[in-house]
């Protein structure tokens, strides 16, 4: 039986965990008043395909978390929640027979090393890093150690250094690209590459790690953390840019070789799981593009520029053999589309007079994957999974209950660009509400949503 595979992606605190256990809770106890699917009555059954996996635990394991008033947490390993399902209508006739479907959760983190495949060797991969920390404002600003070390190495050309001079070199860059790491993350244009740094192998996050002291520093805390963790690759096996000469030494051939097993176990891992689905769930969150200002958004478009480029890359040699494929079965079995969806995340955090305001702003970030492939299908939504705040009918006036006490708040959620991102803006002029999920005190209904219905009927193909 076919099964259709769909990436769940997006960049780091995104909402990726949020979304699946909303819409896997309203998949598993269907209620078409709460989830209304495409035709009167039209209820969905669905079931675990393996109710005892991993998977299937982390999912009650994260709605647990949701009745009892907390936001599930990150993810820190990539998942495949693999469902039956078939639909029925409201006098229980079965519409279709049982089929096969599986949702990828792929940590946000991981896509950031996409170029470690999107380039051949260790050697272009550097260059492509350094090109683009020297083309960004704010990343050269953070990389300028880094940056200074790495041409006073290339001083010396292709010859090779002695050895000493070689380890001592590549020490000093290591640290400083730690350095530069943590200074991009303090500075809001997160650059984490290898992902480790921010989630390591075995699932740590760094976040768990920062000594958030009173009085302290936070990016020199996220740099300590970085440093002390030491996880710039595999556990003692860390690596980062050089250039020509060192990487022709022993020394370098160590760090190359660190590199390669990295790209093996980690990244190509990731982005193959990507490159194999059918249809991809990209999830933007509009308000924290705006909060944190445009050197966030800049790196996070360039990471999303690299992945779909890399997927259009990718699929060229499948979509030419399905073509052949088609010709010889005189059109019986025609090529593939990639059906990518755009999803503007979280967006209760926005008062619901706006929210057709957003759909310019995820065209504006997702307009890469139509340059880039002209055989996708590419659809824009507007969804919260979990729907915890209340627009008043006063202009952009909101009630919701904060984050951490509890208590219930109103304020003035701020308007949105009307034409897409502007040339400039301040995170500071773009402050949205932060509340806690607002879940049925009868625990056994799914949490109220919006948008997600609509996206269920596409992405199970029960509404073109």
């Amino acid at each position: 039986m076919f099964e259709q595979r769909v990436a769940v992606v997006g960049l780091t605190q995104s909402g990726k965990t949020t979304f699946l256990v909303s819409l896997l809770n309203h998949l598993l106890e269907h209620d078409p008043d709460r989830f209304q699917l495409s035709g009167e009555g039209l209820q969905i059954r669905a079931g675990w395909r393996n109710e005892h996996s991993d998977d299937a635990d982390h999912y009650r394991e994260s709605r647990l978390l949701l009745n009892q008033g907390k936001w599930p947490q990150k993810s820190m390993d990539p998942r495949s929640y693999r469902l039956w399902w078939r639909s029925t209508d409201r006098n229980g006739r079965i519409n279709t027979r049982n089929k096969k479907i599986a949702f990828r959760d792929i940590p946000g983190e991981r896509l950031m090393d996409v170029l470690m495949v999107t380039t051949s060797s260790f050697g272009e991969w550097s260059k492509a890093i350094c090109n683009q920390i020297r083309s960004d404002q704010k990343l050269s600003e953070c990389g300028a150690e880094f940056i200074r070390l790495f041409d006073v190495a290339c001083e010396g050309g292709p010859q090779k250094p002695s050895s000493a001079v070689a380890k001592e070199q590549i020490s000093e860059l290591q640290i400083a690209y730690m350095r530069f790491i943590g200074k991009s993350i303090g500075a809001n244009s997160p650059f984490y590459t290898p992902s480790t740094v921010a989630i390591d192998e075995n699932g740590e996050y760094l976040g768990e790690f920062v000594d958030k002291s009173t009085g302290k520093n936070h990016t020199e805390a996220v740099i300590e953390a970085i440093i002390t963790r030491g996880d710039c690759g595999l556990k003692g096996k860390p690596f980062c840019p050089l250039p020509a000469g060192l990487i022709a030494t022993k020394e370098g051939k160590q760090v190359t070789s660190n590199f390669k097993l990295y790209r093996r176990r980690i990244a190509k891992p990731s982005m193959r799981s990507l490159q194999r689905c059918d249809d991809m769930v990209l999830l933007v969150d509009v308000a924290q593009l705006l909060t944190r200002g445009p050197d966030w958004k800049n790196v996070c478009q360039s990471f999303l520029e690299q992945m779909a480029r890399y997927m259009a890359e990718k699929r060229t040699a499948w979509i030419m053999a399905k073509r052949i494929t088609s010709r010889l079965t005189f059109g019986l079995v025609s090529p593939p589309k990639t059906r990518v969806f755009v999803v503007a995340a979280q967006a209760d955090r926005i008062h619901q007079s706006e929210h057709e305001l957003l759909r310019p702003l995820v065209k504006d970030v997702a307009r890469c994957f139509r340059r880039f492939d002209t055989e996708i299908e590419l659809y824009d939504e507007v969804i919260s999974a979990i729907n915890s705040t209340v627009s008043e009918d006063a202009p952009r006036w909101m009630k919701w209950e904060d984050r951490k006490t509890g208590e219930p708040k109103r304020g003035n959620s701020p308007g949105l660009p009307g034409n897409g991102f502007a040339d400039d803006w301040k995170g500071t002029e773009y402050l949205f509400p932060r509340p806690r999920p607002r879940i049925p005190r009868n625990k056994a209904n799914p949490p109220e949503q919006f948008g997600m219905d609509r996206l269920a009927e596409k992405l199970l193909r029960l509404k073109k």
